[in-house]
C-alpha cells in the first residue's frame, strides 16, 4: 500500500506542487494543464498505483539474485534448439573413433569438437562455377601475429563500480552490482508522472532544441567523451538543475528511450571447447565431459560468447536514410565492381532488393595488465559506398576471455543466420515506406593471417602447406623458421580441398595443410578458398614494407651492401620531416622507425619512400623496391584500367622473384612475401585494395574498445554502448529539419565526428567556399587570361582562398596560416600541374551570372621520369618537376582533377604525385 499512499497524498498537492513550482509565480506555457487534464491524467494514475500495488512484492524484490537467477535460466532458451542440431556425439565421429580418444587431445577438441558430419559442412551443391574460376590465384595474409591496436588503460585503474550494466538473454537491463542505484531508479519511476512528459515536445518555449535533440544530444556526448551511466546521471540532474522543472527525471527513464541491445548468450563448457544447453534450468551437464556447470558460475567465469543477430541491425538501416545510399554500381574499383560480384548478378542470384557483405574477427587486446582480448565479429554492407561503409559498421557477435575462441563453436550462430538470410531472407519497411523482400549474400571474409588460418581450420604460415591458396609446402630452415622460395605451384580448389578435408577427417590428422572442417564451409555461395583474401594492411604495409625497411636499417647488416648507415639514416629523416602532405595525408612525417601505424607505412610507401630513398638506397636494391611501391599504388587506386592491372601484376611477381637472388638470403622469401603473388587476382575478384583492407574494421576495433568502464560484464557493456551509438547515428535526420538557430545540428555533427563546414557558402554541387572575399581590380596579364575564358573584360574581381571542390579541400598559396601542409598544388584534366594562387568570382555583365576561376602559376614538367622499365613506369603514378614556375594560367575550376602531393627530388626539383585514392584516410 505503500505506492497507493504515496501516490494520493502526491496528487493531494496539486498541479504546481508536482513540479516544485510556486504558483504565484510564472510558469512555462508547456507545464501548465486544464482542470479537465489533470483530472484526466489523475484518474488515469490512480488506477496505474492500484495496479502497481498488486505487484509491489515483486518490485521490492526486483533487484535480488534470484530474479536475476530465473531471467538467466531463460537466456539461450531460444537459441538451445539450433544448438542442438550442431551438437557433438560419439555416432558423428569418424569410424574408428570415440569420446574418450578425443578427450585425450586438447587440441583436436579446440577445433573440432563442436563439429557436425563432414556432409553438414560441405556444400556439395555449391558449384564452383558459380562464383568462380578453380584455376584462378589466390591469397594470403599477414605474417605479423599482432592482434592489432591494442587501445585504452589498465583495467585495474578504472572504477569497478560504474557501468556495470548487464543485458541478459531476454533482453532486459539488470544491473548487478549497483543495486542501490536501481532502487533509486524504480522510485522515480513511481515518483514521475509518465503522462505528462510525452505531451509535447517543447522543452520551453523559445528553447533552441526540443526533446527528443536533447535525449539524442546528451547521448552522443556521454558516447563521444566515454562517460560512465555514473557521469550520464550526474549529467542528466545537472540539465534537469537548469530547467523549471524537471525533464529528464532520472538515468532509468532517459535510458528508455535507448533500445537495449537483443544478445543472446551461448554457454559452453571450458575444458572440452562445446556449447551446452541449460534450457530453462540453472543447471547442467557437458555431455562430452560429464562436468556440472550451474548458469551464474557460467555467467561469472565467462564461459559463453554473444551473438547479435544481423537481421534487425539491418533492418534498421534500411528503414534509415542509409537506403538511399545503397548502389549497384559506381565508377571506382570498389566490391561491386569485382569480378565476383558481377558473376552473382550475372547468374541471377541478387534480386534488385538483395544485399551482400563481407566480415572479419581478429583479437584485440584491452589492456596491458591482463590477458584478456575480445574477438568481435564485424559486418560491412557492400552496396553503401566506402566512407559509408566505414562509419556504419554492425557487430553480431563478442568473444571476451585469455584464449582464442573456438571458432566452429564461436562461428556457429553467425554462420546459422547467414544461411537463413540467403535462403529464406526477411521483409522489412524501407526508408521509403515501401514493403521489401531481402536476401543477403556473404562474399568474403576478410582478415590477417593468424585470424584467417583459425577460422578456415588450416595450418598456420609457420607450418607445412601454411599458404591457404596454394600447395606450396615451404621449407623449414635451421632457426625453425619456415620459407617459401619462389617456384611454380598448384592451386587450391574446391575440389582438392574437399579431398584434403575429407582425408584429415579419416585420418585424424592434417593434410595439405587442412585441418579440419571449417563452419564457414557451410555459408551458401561462399568458396572457402576464394572467399578469404589476403588482407595488404597486415601482409603488405605491416608485413613486407616494415620488414625490409627494418632489415635496411638494422646494424647486424653493416656489412651487407643494402645497409643503410647512421650518418644516411639521418639524412633520409631530414627528407621525411622536409615532406609537407596534404591534409589527406592526416598524420605528417616523423623519423623512420618500426613503430609506424599501418597509415604510416601506407604514406611512407606510395608517397615519400621512393624520392627519399634515391641517392641512400643502393640503385639495385631501390630498383627492385620501386617494383612493390608502383603495384601497390596501382592497386590502390580508385579506380585501376586492365592495362595498369596487368602492369602491376607482372611488377610484383618480379619483386618476389628478385628477392632471394638480389638480398641472397633465403630467410628474407616470408610468408608475407610469397603470398604478394596471390594478391593480384584478389584484385580482379574484389576491387582495390582499399575496398577489402582491414583498415576500417581496426578503426572499429578501436572503437570498440574504448565502450567499457570497469572491469565487470565487459562484453555486455560494449553491446550495450555500441547499440546506443548505432541508434544515434541512424536518428541523426532529427537534426536535418530546417531551424533558425543550428547551433544543436552543430554541435551533434561534431560529437558524431562529422564534417561540419562552418562559414562555408555553397555555390553550387561541387563547389563551397569560405570566407567574405576580398575585391580587387585585375592586373593587365590577368585581365588577358580570364577575357579567354569568359569572353568580355572585367576591372575588379572577388578573391578567395579556401575553397571545396567534389569534397576535397583546397587552400591557396597566399593562405599564411597553413604552416605544415602543401593543399595548393593540382593536376588538372589536360594534364598540366598548377599551384593554385587565387580562387576568383567573375561577375558577367551580359547577364549578371557569376563564374568561377582558379588562377596559378604552371609547374614545369621535367624530362625525368622516377622510374621506367619493362614492368612499371612512374609517369603513371607521379611526375617530376622542375622548381622553376612558368607562367600564370586560369582555369575554370571544373577543369580541376586531383590534388597532389609535393616532396622534394634530388636537390632542384620536385616529385609530384597526385592522390592514389580519395577514398582511405588515415
Amino acid at each position: 500500500m505503500d505506492y497507493l499512499r504515496r501516490g494520493v497524498k502526491r496528487m493531494k498537492r496539486g498541479p504546481y506542487k508536482q513540479y516544485d513550482l510556486d504558483p504565484k509565480k510564472s510558469v512555462p506555457k508547456s507545464t501548465i494543464r486544464s482542470r479537465e487534464q489533470m483530472e484526466k491524467i489523475e484518474g488515469e494514475y490512480y488506477e496505474s498505483l492500484k495496479n502497481m500495488n498488486s505487484q509491489s512484492e515483486e518490485i521490492n524484490e526486483n533487484i535480488g539474485t534470484d530474479e536475476i537467477e530465473n531471467d538467466l535460466d531463460n537466456c539461450t532458451a531460444s537459441t538451445s534448439q539450433n544448438n542442438e542440431n550442431y551438437s557433438f556425439n560419439s555416432e558423428q565421429l569418424p569410424s574408428g573413433e570415440n569420446t574418450s580418444s578425443h578427450a585425450n587431445n586438447k587440441n583436436y577438441r579446440a577445433e573440432n569438437s563442436s563439429i557436425p558430419n563432414q556432409e553438414n559442412y560441405i556444400r556439395e551443391d555449391a558449384d564452383d562455377s558459380n562464383v568462380y574460376n578453380d584455376d584462378d590465384d589466390d591469397d594470403d595474409d599477414d605474417d605479423d601475429d599482432a592482434d592489432d591496436d591494442d587501445d585504452d588503460d589498465d583495467d585495474d585503474d578504472r572504477d569497478d563500480d560504474n557501468d556495470n550494466d548487464d543485458v541478459d538473454g531476454d533482453n532486459e537491463v539488470a544491473d548487478y552490482n549497483n543495486n542501490d542505484e536501481d532502487d533509486d531508479d524504480f522510485a522515480d519511476l513511481d515518483n514521475d508522472n509518465a503522462e505528462i512528459d510525452n505531451y509535447e515536445n517543447i522543452i520551453y518555449d523559445d528553447c533552441l532544441v526540443n526533446k527528443e535533440e536533447s535525449i539524442l544530444l546528451i547521448m552522443a556526448t556521454a558516447i563521444r567523451h566515454n562517460f560512465p551511466d555514473v557521469a550520464l546521471e550526474n549529467m542528466l540532474k545537472l540539465v534537469d538543475c537548469h530547467l523549471p522543472y524537471k525533464l529528464h527525471k532520472s538515468k532509468y527513464r532517459f535510458l528508455k528511450n535507448f533500445p537495449a541491445p537483443n544478445i543472446i548468450r551461448h554457454f559452453f563448457c571450458d575444458t572440452c571447447m562445446q556449447t551446452i544447453d541449460f534450457g530453462n534450468q540453472s543447471i547442467t551437464v557437458c555431455v562430452l565431459c560429464n562436468k556440472v556447470f550451474t548458469k551464474m558460475d557460467s555467467i561469472k567465469d565467462g564461459n559463453f560468447f554473444i551473438h547479435i543477430p544481423l537481421k534487425d541491425q539491418l533492418q534498421e538501416m534500411l528503414s534509415s536514410n542509409l537506403y538511399t545510399h545503397l548502389r549497384r554500381e559506381c565508377e571506382e574499383s570498389d566490391v561491386i565492381n569485382g569480378l565476383a560480384y558481377k558473376k552473382l548478378r550475372e547468374a541471377n542470384f541478387f534480386s534488385d532488393d538483395d544485399i551482400s557483405i563481407q566480415w572479419n574477427t581478429d583479437g584485440v587486446h584491452l589492456c596491458k595488465s591482463s590477458n584478456n582480448s575480445m574477438w568481435p565479429i564485424i559486418v560491412a554492407v557492400n552496396e553503401l559506398p566506402y566512407k559509408k561503409r566505414k562509419n556504419n559498421l554492425f557487430l553480431c557477435g563478442l568473444w571476451y576471455g585469455d584464449t582464442k575462441p573456438c571458432f566452429n563453436m564461436y562461428l556457429k550462430p553467425f554462420v546459422d543466420e547467414l544461411i537463413d538470410l540467403y535462403e529464406n531472407g526477411f521483409q522489412t519497411i524501407n526508408y521509403e515506406n515501401k514493403i521489401i523482400h531481402v536476401k543477403v549474400h556473404t562474399l568474403f571474409f576478410s582478415s590477417d593471417s593468424p585470424a584467417r588460418s583459425s577460422v578456415m581450420n588450416m595450418k598456420q604460415f609457420n607450418g607445412e602447406y601454411g599458404c591457404p591458396y596454394c600447395l606450396h609446402k615451404g621449407e623449414r630452415l635451421e632457426n625453425n623458421a619456415r620459407v617459401y622460395p619462389f617456384c611454380e605451384h598448384s592451386l587450391r580448389s574446391r575440389k582438392n580441398y574437399i579431398e584434403h578435408l575429407q582425408e584429415s577427417i579419416r585420418l585424424n590428422d592434417a593434410v595439405m595443410g587442412v585441418k579440419g572442417p571449417s563452419i564457414i564451409s557451410c555459408i551458401p555461395n561462399f568458396h572457402i578458398i576464394k572467399a578469404c583474401p589476403p588482407e595488404y594492411m597486415h601482409s603488405c604495409l605491416l608485413g613486407v614494407a616494415k620488414f625490409l625497411v627494418e632489415e635496411w636499417l638494422d646494424p647486424h647488416n653493416k656489412d651487407e651492401h643494402f645497409y643503410i648507415k647512421k650518418k644516411t639514416k639521418k639524412k633520409l629523416n631530414e627528407r621525411l620531416l622536409k615532406f609537407m602532405p596534404p591534409k589527406e595525408i592526416t598524420r605528417t612525417p616523423q623519423k623512420i622507425n618500426s613503430d609506424y601505424k599501418a597509415s604510416e607505412w601506407k604514406n611512407f610507401v606510395i608517397y615519400m619512400s621512393y624520392p627519399c630513398l634515391k641517392g641512400i638506397l643502393r640503385s639495385k636494391y631501390l630498383r627492385h623496391w620501386q617494383l612493390f611501391i608502383f603495384s601497390i599504388s596501382i592497386f590502390s587506386k580508385n579506380k585501376i584500367s586492365e592495362n595498369e592491372f596487368m602492369l602491376a601484376k607482372d611488377a610484383l611477381i618480379k619483386f618476389v622473384q628478385d628477392m632471394e637472388p638480389l638480398y641472397k638470403k633465403k630467410e628474407y622469401m616470408r610468408f608475407n612475401v610469397h603470398i604478394l603473388i596471390h594478391i593480384p587476382e584478389f584484385v580482379r575478384l574484389y576491387g582495390a585494395l582499399w575496398s577489402w583492407s582491414a583498415f576500417m574494421y581496426e578503426n572499429f576495433n578501436g572503437t570498440l574498445s574504448k565502450l567499457f568502464h570497469g572491469t565487470q560484464y565487459i562484453p555486455e557493456q560494449i553491446c550495450k554502448m555500441t547499440q546506443r551509438l548505432r541508434f544515434v547515428k541512424n536518428r541523426s535526420n532529427v537534426f536535418s529539419e530546417p531551424r533558425d538557430n543550428e547551433d544543436g545540428r552543430k554541435l551533434f555533427l561534431k560529437l558524431m565526428n562529422e564534417c561540419n563546414i562552418k562559414n562555408c557558402i555553397e555555390y553550387n554541387e561541387n563547389l563551397k567556399i569560405f570566407g567574405k572575399g576580398k575585391i580587387k581590380k585585375l592586373s593587365t596579364i590577368q585581365k588577358v587570361i580570364i577575357e579567354r575564358i569568359t569572353g568580355e573584360v572585367s576591372e575588379y574581381y572577388k578573391s578567395f582562398e579556401r575553397f571545396i571542390f567534389n569534397k576535397t579541400v583546397y587552400h591557396t598559396s597566399t593562405y599564411a596560416r597553413l604552416k605544415k601542409r602543401i593543399n595548393n598544388v593540382t593536376l588538372l584534366n589536360d594534364g598540366k600541374i598548377l599551384d593554385i594562387t587565387e580562387l576568383v568570382e567573375v561577375t558577367l555583365s551580359k547577364d549578371e551570372s557569376k563564374i568561377y576561376l582558379i588562377l596559378g602559376v604552371e609547374l614545369e614538367k621535367s624530362n625525368d621520369v622516377l622510374f621506367k622499365n619493362d614492368y612499371s613506369n612512374s609517369n603513371l603514378i607521379c611526375m617530376i618537376s622542375n622548381r622553376k614556375l612558368i607562367k600564370l594560367l586560369c582555369y575554370h575550376v571544373s577543369s580541376i582533377s586531383r590534388k597532389c602531393a609535393v616532396i622534394s627530388y634530388l636537390d632542384d626539383k620536385l616529385c609530384i604525385i597526385p592522390l592514389i585514392n580519395t577514398m582511405e584516410t588515415d
